[in-house]
């Protein structure tokens, strides 16, 4: 009897199980290939390179300027209007300038785990303060990516994916959504979807981390004085025309004031609508028999644009007005002083 062959079943089976494997392998590279091309990719190497401290790759990737530019006259635009962020854009220049700069040497900084571009710590401090005067607290050191969603198209070319960033000072984590351009081939990181929605989410949780390390030196101060009836409007002169905006507050001791040499209070106005920052000043409050109502009164200078912005504006419907205690003295020579920052 004739022994059957499994050559040909073998070389044929052989064949089958390469064919397969060819067209697995294919279908990988294809992936790989098609996923080098996505704007998550591109995410993952900007990641990759910050964790690396890969600078030149880092800011390949990363139009960092470019954002800070844009987050500036959005801050601008925010709290003064269009008309005033074109003013702004030529008178402040320079500040605007300073910002993106500053902002360029903390991130290298941060991708070097050094302090060469920034070693005393004066350009996080400008930063710091040019926020802080459009109304926010933000930390510029101790942000940590965290974890991130997938890639959204919204035009040929162009896409959006939401990352989130935890920072060590105020112990959140912090959803803030990117833009990515898509450039020779490559995405790139070019700016935020919406620079107010993050800078506002960070500020809230910076504020509810101060209040808390606050909260036993304002108990403190309460026990002296508190702040009621805080009324703001705006007066026009009808001699000069100038305008000021009129403060009215009553100032309250529940152990009587005679104890009290000074207090010194933060007076600031915010548009109700989207919280921004419209006016900003300190003053320190004469003592009188407490629930006395007192009245204080700022002159608007109309050469500082978001001061213009508020004559023109006649009232403040949509606006509220806080009166907040930074410190008292007592007459022993005691001072009580809330912390207007985290420590860092």
């Amino acid at each position: 009897m004739t022994k059957p062959s499994t050559s040909l079943v073998d070389a044929r089976t052989i064949s089958s199980v390469l064919v397969i494997v060819l067209c697995l392998a294919f279908a990988v590279l294809s992936r790989h290939e098609l996923y080098e091309k996505t704007p998550d990719y591109a995410l993952g190497r900007v990641i990759t390179s910050f964790d690396n401290g890969d600078e030149a790759g880092f800011f390949e990737l990363v139009h960092d300027r470019k954002i800070a530019r844009d987050l500036f006259d959005d801050l601008v635009k925010r709290q003064q209007g269009d008309a005033f962020a074109t003013i702004l854009k030529l008178t402040g220049m320079p500040a605007r300038s300073a910002f993106e700069i500053d902002l360029h040497a903390l991130l290298a900084d941060g991708l070097n785990n050094s302090s060469e571009y920034d070693p005393d710590g004066t350009k996080a401090n400008a930063a710091s303060d040019i926020l802080h005067s459009f109304g926010f607290s933000v930390p510029l050191k101790g942000w940590h990516y965290s974890s991130r969603g997938m890639s959204k198209e919204t035009a040929p070319g162009k896409a959006k994916i939401t990352v989130y960033l935890y920072n060590d000072l105020i112990r959140s984590t912090i959803p803030c959504t990117i833009l990515l351009e898509k450039s020779n081939a490559s995405w790139h990181i070019t700016g935020l979807a919406d620079s107010i929605a993050f800078l506002t989410a960070v500020n809230k949780a910076y504020e509810k981390a101060l209040d808390t390390y606050n909260e036993d030196t304002v108990r403190r101060m309460n026990c002296y004085v508190s702040i009621e009836a805080v009324n703001s409007s705006l007066q026009k002169d009808p001699g000069d025309g100038k305008t000021f905006l009129r403060l009215q507050y009553a100032p309250v001791y529940p152990q009587g004031n005679g104890d009290i040499d000074d207090v010194l209070c933060r007076y600031t106005l915010r548009r109700n609508s989207d919280g921004a920052l419209l006016y900003t000043a300190d003053l320190h409050i004469s003592i009188y028999k407490s629930s006395s109502p007192i009245t204080s009164q700022f002159l608007l200078n109309p050469l500082i644009p978001s001061q213009q912005a508020l004559i023109e504006r006649g009232t403040l419907t949509d606006t509220a007005g806080a009166l907040e205690i930074l410190s008292l003295r007592l007459k022993n020579g005691t001072i009580v002083k809330r912390s207007e920052r985290l420590p860092q």
